[in-house]
């Protein structure tokens, strides 16, 4: 079981402010899953080229984005701002899973051809134009 920041086993798991989902791990551990949002703007004129990609994603990509250990992946559209939200394990570091889908040879062109239609922000890095935000609030119920 994954353990919380005080040492003790727990289902939930309370970090950085954020609630964590149950997931069991490929190991059959119980551990949380961290929510995480991006936002990444598209170039001008992009829009009907990026969502006719996004209908049909190649299957390797999508092996790839499993394998690497998300879930839950969405993306929406308002104009042409992007909003990613999708569900990583505790025990992945995003940048390491941005590294681990980077070697893929699916992945390299697809990203390749991504980058054709998106537009960098300032904080945007050089695996990814994606920039994580922070999650301001969250409700279960």
């Amino acid at each position: 079981m994954c353990k919380t920041s005080s040492g003790s086993t727990s289902i939930w798991q309370e970090k950085s402010c954020e609630r964590r989902i149950p997931h069991y791990s490929a190991e059959k551990e119980l551990c949380g899953m961290r929510r995480i949002g991006r936002v990444l703007r598209l170039r001008e004129r992009k829009i009907e080229e990026y969502e006719r990609f996004h209908s049909n994603v190649w299957p390797e990509v999508q092996a790839a984005i499993t394998a690497s250990g998300i879930r839950n992946y969405s993306i929406f559209r308002y104009e042409r701002w992007l909003f990613s939200y999708f569900e990583l394990p505790d025990n992945k570091d995003l940048e390491n899973v941005a590294v681990e889908l980077m070697r893929n040879p699916g992945c390299q062109r697809w990203e390749a051809l991504m980058k054709e239609l998106q537009e960098p922000l300032p904080e945007s890095g050089e695996t990814s134009y994606w920039v994580t935000i922070k999650e301001v609030w969250h409700h279960i119920s």
